[in-house]
């Protein structure tokens, strides 16, 4: 509202929901990393992480989440060896809000004995390397076609002389598994 422009954005609360839903459905723990949690993009994820939490009858959704304010590798560490020490070990499964978090807590959680090959990984990012890692891996990839597309036929429209459309246009996130193929 008031918003004078269309603004194409990508359903994130609904992607960290799906995400956790795959999460705790196949381990029954999960936990959530995050950086710049004040992000709208990450206050959105953690509200579908929290969302899950509640409809999987966890109650303690807040209490799995470790936050970091910074998005790097190091904070990833960091925010990895915190959830160790609070819960006494590894979680069966993480979510990560960025890729360099995902990079610092694989780093922290392999550093003494390597993962544990039944530890399943979650990130909101997509990079080519995650197909090489030997855990499951599940990603909530923007769905890059479908935002371009939106964009330039919000543009088209500007260029023909169609009033802009003042809204908010959500584009769905792809659920990607290493393994899967485009």
């Amino acid at each position: 509202p008031g918003q004078p422009y269309p603004m194409v954005v990508t359903d994130n609360e609904a992607a960290g929901r799906r995400l956790t839903e795959i999460l705790l459905t196949e381990r029954g723990d999960a936990v959530f990393l995050a950086a710049s949690r004040w992000l709208p993009s990450v206050e959105e994820r953690i509200r579908g992480f929290l969302a899950a939490c509640a409809a999987h009858g966890l109650d303690d959704g807040e209490a799995r989440i470790f936050s970091s304010d910074s998005d790097d590798v190091a904070a990833g560490r960091r925010v990895m060896t915190e959830v160790m020490a609070s819960r006494g070990g590894l979680p069966k499964a993480f979510v990560c809000s960025s890729l360099l978090v995902f990079e610092g807590a694989l780093e922290a959680a392999g550093a003494r004995d390597g993962l544990p090959p039944d530890m399943l990984l979650g990130t909101f990012d997509h990079h080519p390397l995650l197909d090489f890692l030997p855990n499951r891996i599940v990603s909530a990839r923007q769905d890059e076609k479908a935002i371009a597309e939106a964009i330039f036929q919000c543009l088209t429209d500007q260029m023909e002389g169609k009033p802009p459309r003042a809204e908010r246009l959500v584009i769905d996130s792809r659920i990607w598994r290493n393994g899967d193929r485009p």
